[in-house]
């Protein structure tokens, strides 16, 4: 309790003496991502509208040229870019909102359930109910095929079972999506990428590579890593296989030019947020942001390159 009220002080402090000068200093040299899986319409919306009056939209194209410095931007706005996770059939209903706020979002696919009526393992854990996010937190630590075999003997789950309601977008609905929204991957299966065998990795990221682009038409060069979690060996076979951009959730923080570019950082935005409580998280990623800065300045430790 104590470190939670001395965090909420901090930010205070933060937010209260330093917003006009020193945070949009560090705002404007650095990028924003935000990250949505389900959303409603008018969340999505008072949620965009919030980060129209402070920040400038930017989509894929203009990241995969910032992190590399080769954008040639001028502006002094604070740059946001919009993120959703799965493909859930769900976002498929925000369109309007996207052409509204004039956003351009990039949705991660989890290519192996593209059109069926098979579901995300990780859906299926009531995480409202201890035991069931402790069962989920277990599965989340086991190798990939261990951890298959426990949940077909926990619930009955396989990955190619059909359940009654489609959860994931499907083809048509994609290039619907396609003059709003830019497609990328979140792997096949949504297994955790660092609990997989090399065989079963790059499984997960050609033939997920294959699909979005045989969809789209389009080159399919960045990721999100399942559960965010990743290490060098994925980071490896990630370039290996041809992607040229990775995002992360073990970590938050803003993320600047140069930086490694398969170690983009994100704030998550949750159902039922309220715009002060995404307000908060953005704050929270900005100190994170200064603290590491001012370590690797001092010398506390070095700058993460993987």
């Amino acid at each position: 309790m104590f470190k939670h009220a001395f965090r909420n002080i901090i930010l205070r402090i933060y937010k209260t003496f330093l917003f006009s000068g020193f945070r949009d200093s560090i705002q404007k040299k650095n990028l924003l991502i935000v990250l949505y899986h389900h959303i409603s319409s008018e969340e999505l919306e008072s949620h965009l509208n919030f980060l129209s009056k402070q920040y400038e939209f930017v989509d894929l194209n203009y990241v995969m040229k910032f992190i590399n410095n080769r954008e040639n931007d001028d502006s002094s706005s604070k740059k946001v870019w919009i993120n959703f996770d799965d493909g859930l059939q769900s976002n498929y209903g925000l369109i309007p909102v996207f052409q509204k706020l004039n956003v351009r979002p990039t949705i991660f696919l989890t290519a192996g359930l593209i059109g069926t009526c098979g579901k995300i393992w990780t859906y299926l854990f009531d995480r409202t109910k201890k035991s069931e996010r402790a069962k989920l937190l277990d599965l989340c630590r086991l190798p990939n095929e261990t951890r298959e075999s426990e949940l077909l003997a926990y619930n009955g789950h396989y990955f190619t079972k059909e359940y009654d309601e489609r959860q994931i977008l499907n083809e048509e609905e994609i290039l619907t999506m396609m003059p709003f929204v830019d497609f990328q991957s979140h792997g096949m299966t949504h297994s955790i990428f660092t609990n997989c065998t090399n065989t079963e990795l790059y499984y997960e990221l050609k033939e997920s590579k294959e699909i979005i682009e045989k969809i789209t038409g389009n080159d399919c060069l960045a990721l999100a890593y399942p559960n965010g979690k990743y290490d060098e060996r994925v980071v490896e076979i990630t370039n290996d296989v041809g992607y040229e951009l990775g995002r992360e959730a073990m970590s938050r923080g803003l993320n600047y030019k140069l930086m490694s570019p398969f170690s983009l950082r994100r704030i998550s935005a949750r159902p039922g947020m309220s715009v002060s409580a995404l307000e908060r998280e953005i704050l929270k990623a900005e100190l994170s942001f200064v603290k590491e800065r001012l370590l690797i300045f001092f010398g506390c430790y070095g700058q993460k390159n993987i």
